[in-house]
């Protein structure tokens, strides 16, 4: 080779791509190729695990239909107590609650809890020892097994009227005045955005007030990390619920909804930035 063609532009593209490692780009590229597979067939599988104990522990649930509500809530809590164990020794998804403390056993609560993902779920019903309801869409009832466990577990609403949605308050009222305590996901879905928290809606803290009952703030912590959101992804690890003290309502009114609404989202949202995984290293890389 001539001393003119060193020279062209040819030359030194050519000179450039032959020193560049392509074997280390297309080996990092089929890694993470194959990590996605591996996540997609893990997160099925840990889907499948949750399912296959459903029916035993359908029928765990009817044996508990005599038993006064409190009671039996309790038994269910105990019984996916078990289930979840079962599930996280099968997965290795296991479940860290912290805050215990702050639940008093004779109170009932509105219990707001932040909401991500698929996972929240089983999360939530072996989590807190106490007697409690979700607040669940009433469609979710139409799915074979899961709506059966459901309908005996939860408070079904429909917003599809102005009169369907007076009359699940009023259901609502009526549980926390029997004792048993209400869960509700304040952002109402999932948050499918970047951001710690979405805003609240104003039932929580409305029925909080109404029945002049503490809020019970609770967060779950590292889930998007083990789960991203609307994805069927996992891998295992640890996924913390830290339940925070009660909020109380006693003396407020209705004129009080937003600044109460206002002042538990900022609690939840300073444990959520500081103690969540995913946001503590996305906030490393934004700065």
């Amino acid at each position: 080779m001539n001393t003119l063609e060193r020279r062209t532009p040819l030359f030194w593209i050519t000179v450039s791509f032959s020193n560049f490692p392509v074997h280390i780009l297309l080996n990092e590229f089929i890694m993470k190729f194959i990590l996605y597979i591996l996540q997609r067939i893990y997160g099925l599988y840990a889907v499948l695990c949750f399912f296959l104990f459903m029916p035993i522990i359908l029928t765990l649930y009817l044996l508990f239909l005599p038993l006064p509500e409190r009671n039996r809530m309790m038994s269910i809590y105990y019984v996916n107590k078990v289930w979840f164990f079962l599930w996280s020794l099968l997965t290795g998804i296991w479940i860290k609650v912290e805050g215990h403390e702050h639940i008093q056993k004779d109170e009932s609560y509105v219990i707001l809890l932040t909401h991500n993902n698929l996972l929240d779920i089983p999360v939530a019903a072996s989590s807190f020892l106490h007697p409690f309801k979700p607040l669940v869409k009433k469609e979710l009832l139409k799915i074979p097994l899961m709506g059966q466990l459901l309908g005996l577990t939860s408070i079904p609403v429909s917003r599809s009227s102005k009169e369907s949605r007076r009359e699940s308050f009023d259901n609502m009222v009526a549980h926390i005045n029997r004792g048993i305590s209400v869960l509700i996901f304040p952002e109402g879905t999932r948050n499918r955005t970047e951001k710690p928290l979405k805003e609240f809606y104003d039932g929580g803290p409305k029925l909080a007030i109404r029945t002049q009952k503490p809020v019970l703030p609770a967060v779950i912590l590292n889930h998007r990390v083990l789960q991203p959101v609307d994805t069927f992804s996992a891998k295992p690890g640890i996924i913390t619920l830290k339940i925070l003290e009660p909020v109380p309502s006693v003396g407020l009114s209705a004129e009080d909804s937003e600044a109460y609404k206002q002042d538990i989202r900022r609690r939840m949202l300073e444990v959520v930035v500081n103690e969540d995984s995913y946001f503590i290293q996305k906030a490393k890389v934004e700065s």
